[in-house]
């Protein structure tokens, strides 16, 4: 979120952060986010109503790590899988229908 720093000190460095986030926007499926070292990466818009900043770490069963850093926000979901969704193709829809659409309108709602 600040670039791999914590509290004034920089406790991974900002090019490992930058490597590990950064994709092609082209190189993505049109099916799934664009994909990067570790992480998947919003860049090629295929989540509408996410900024184009935005990366998850995601697990089975939809555990997640999203980060929002224009929102100056990091999620983190433990649960089941959302709609009884694992991992295949539906997996990405699930989860932006059943978590992330819900907490852009609740943001949206604030702002």
């Amino acid at each position: 979120l600040n670039g791999g720093a914590w509290q004034g000190q920089q406790l991974i460095r900002e090019d490992v952060i930058a490597a590990l986030i950064s994709s092609d926007p082209q190189a993505g499926a049109v099916n799934r986010p664009s994909v990067a070292m570790g992480w998947w990466s919003n860049r090629n818009g295929f989540f509408e109503r996410l900024p184009r900043d935005a990366v998850i770490a995601a697990g089975d069963g939809h555990q997640i790590v999203l980060v929002l850093p224009s929102y100056n926000l990091i999620l983190v979901r433990f649960g089941r899988p959302l709609g009884g969704v694992r991992w295949h193709g539906a997996f990405w829809r699930a989860l932006e229908e059943r978590l992330l659409d819900p907490l852009m309108d609740t943001i949206e709602a604030v702002r």
